[in-house]
């Protein structure tokens, strides 16, 4: 007699990896506050409205593997995340003691009303990649190449954005970090102008600077440098039509020479969609 896999099992698996491939990675820490160690952790974001079992699921970073456990559930528009120590005895510094309310138990509190459990992993600072990945069909992961600074998240500017490095940034929330809810996630909107530098002290040639700007829509944006005399001294290409662009920069003017150490103001004017200016100030160091 020959069998056949009903279609309804069939229906609920592919519903099942839809739901599943709606889940990506939102925030990373990887450089721990201060000088406390073992603090890394992981946020996923659930980009769909109804809750998504990640049961079953294997987070990988490096050698190290952790299967979710039951209760691994996201709600609909919800965070959870995976800390390499969730809870610990005694005097050690933990997530929950970090980020929680340090009463040794999480979920206690109105701060903790998101899912979170421990898992293996050992984030370097400057690189690294973690996956979430179901054994099928389903993965999402997250890269870095450089590092966002100590007690700096990386973080995903638009969190229903592309799958690219463009729409990651270190978090510019004060505190550092944002996990389990996101308040700079919820600053994000597609109609706000947004430019980070990222050092703003930097040795020039020896060292790099980033220019990271998101733009609106039908928006122009011109990105220009000036002395603490007002001469203008660079003018940054930019990419004609890209909302989102990162900039790496070592110091040098418009015609190739490193400008001297001191004191610079980036002028940055957007047009069309969004009209509107926002300076900040740049220090190129000199190693002695």
């Amino acid at each position: 007699m020959r069998r056949t896999f009903p279609i309804y099992l069939l229906l609920l698996s592919c519903l099942f990896n839809e739901a599943r491939g709606q889940v990506v990675f939102s925030e990373v820490l990887a450089n721990e506050p201060g000088s406390w160690v073992y603090l890394e952790w992981v946020e996923l974001f659930n980009r769909g409205e109804t809750e998504v079992d990640l049961s079953g699921c294997v987070f990988i970073e490096a050698g190290d593997t952790t299967e979710l456990p039951e209760e691994a559930i996201i709600s609909g528009r919800g965070f959870i995340v995976l800390a390499r120590h969730l809870l610990t005895s005694g005097e050690e510094m933990s997530f929950e003691r970090y980020w929680g309310d340090s009463s040794g138990v999480w979920g206690d509190d109105l701060g903790e009303d998101y899912p979170a459990f421990e898992v293996q992993m050992s984030l370097k600072n400057s690189e690294g990649q973690v996956i979430l990945w179901d054994g099928g069909s389903y993965q999402t992961s997250f890269s870095w190449n450089s590092d966002a600074g100590g007690g700096v998240s990386w973080e995903r500017i638009n969190l229903d954005g592309p799958e690219e490095p463009t729409n990651w940034w270190p978090c510019p929330d004060p505190e550092g970090s944002t996990p389990g809810w996101g308040e700079s996630h919820r600053d994000y909107t597609p109609e706000k102008f947004v430019i980070v530098v990222d050092p703003e002290v930097f040795v020039g040639k020896e060292e790099t600077t980033t220019i990271k700007y998101q733009l609106p829509p039908d928006t122009e944006l011109t990105l220009k440098l000036y002395d603490i005399e007002g001469r203008l001294r660079k003018s940054f290409d930019l990419t004609e039509g890209k909302q989102m662009e990162e900039i790496q920069w070592s110091g040098e003017d418009d015609n190739g020479q490193l400008l001297s150490g001191g004191i610079y103001i980036l002028h940055a004017a957007t047009s069309g969609g969004h009209s509107g200016d926002k300076t900040i100030t740049i220090a190129i160091a000199k190693r002695f």
